[in-house]
């Protein structure tokens, strides 16, 4: 796949802040778009540049629809970095300037203001192409690396990530004998942003998903929202989940303090907002049975814990890996993103867990 590429198949629409426009559908292979009609003309619009009201919504942000076309090998620098939408806007050497997608961009980094490091455009290299499905009434993102015969391993991020929070370790874990699956929660990335926001939500998903893709039962790795999802998970259907890892959270714990809503910032965002503060409820006044049934938890556990620098309460990961029948904890401690900030060292504390398993590895 060449670096030539026009998103999405029907032209896009350029709109400014204020324009009305209505919604129409969501495009099931680049779902962070929306198809809008406007006075001036339809066309497709990120998602995120219009606001919540549906089915006639309001634009937030200019949406400027020049798109760089590139050939493999270019260079390009590269000057703001849209997430949500998974495009950068760049500017080449003969001063031509547009949108790019990310996957044909490779990893020399992507700046979120001013004017950024250099890429390459080039083909899609496997642990970044993202893919799309289809499961229950959404369309969800993920990116798979490894054999598709190998046993599978699914990777859920934490709020406000997505996928490609696990790129840098997909092939690493790949090489241990997995079916590397990692996934894009509702509301982040390239999955749909819409309807309910819950912690129960999230677990069905990762189980509808699963379905979709052969997957009856996995190795399940969740960091922070993605642990305490895959927790759940492991609790409600303990026979779809043969071994555990929760990087630096639990479930949510009843008897914490309150937890009053964050406010909204005012800069374009990589998730859809809504979400940040249904999730903080679950977790100011959680469910106690999910705490219960936590307890419960009898597959291969490994807990890892983030240490004195991290946000979350060690005490509850300390808690969780003595109950259950077993787990083990190993902490690693450089705060709540381990497998951002210590890679080597969260791929040897999984390595070891698989391999004193007998099992992939």
């Amino acid at each position: 796949m060449t670096a030539s590429h026009a998103v999405p198949e029907r032209p896009p629409l350029q709109v400014v802040r204020g324009d009305r426009v209505r919604v129409g559908e969501r495009d099931v292979t680049w779902p962070a778009f929306v198809f809008v009609t406007a006075e001036h003309g339809t066309g497709w619009v990120p998602a995120r540049f219009l606001d919540d009201a549906r089915p006639v919504a309001t634009v937030v942000e200019e949406y400027d629809t020049r798109e760089l076309e590139v050939a493999a090998g270019a260079w390009v620098d590269v000057l703001a970095d849209d997430r949500p939408s998974r495009w950068s806007w760049c500017v080449a050497v003969d001063g031509r300037a547009g949108w790019v997608p990310h996957r044909v961009l490779d990893g020399a980094g992507q700046a979120s203001d001013g004017v950024g490091p250099s890429a390459v455009a080039g083909e899609d290299r496997a642990a970044d192409a993202v893919r799309h499905l289809v499961a229950g009434d959404r369309t969800f993102a993920y990116r798979e690396a490894g054999d598709p015969a190998a046993p599978p391993l699914v990777l859920l991020h934490a709020a406000g990530e997505s996928s490609a929070s696990w790129s840098p370790l997909l092939d690493d874990l790949a090489a241990l004998g997995f079916r590397v699956l990692a996934l894009d929660a509702r509301g982040h990335g390239d999955s749909e942003w819409r309807g309910e926001y819950s912690y129960v939500a999230l677990w069905r998903d990762v189980l509808e998903v699963c379905d979709v893709l052969g997957v009856a039962a996995a190795t399940v790795v969740g960091h922070s929202m993605g642990a305490a999802t895959a927790a759940l998970l492991a609790a409600a259907v303990p026979e779809r989940v043969t071994r555990l890892v929760l990087e630096d959270a639990t479930p949510p714990r009843p008897g914490g303090a309150p937890l009053a809503p964050f406010d909204r910032p005012d800069h374009p965002l990589p998730f859809d907002w809504p979400l940040a503060n249904a999730l903080r409820a679950e977790r100011s006044a959680p469910d106690p049975a999910w705490w219960a049934a936590a307890l419960t938890i009898s597959v291969p556990t490994l807990i890892v814990a983030g240490g004195q620098a991290s946000t979350v309460d060690q005490h509850d990961l300390a808690d969780l890996a003595a109950a259950l029948p077993d787990a083990r904890l190993v902490e690693i401690p450089v705060g709540h993103m381990v497998h951002d900030a210590a890679p080597t060292a969260f791929l040897t504390a999984f390595t070891e867990f698989v391999r004193g398993r007998g099992e992939a590895a």
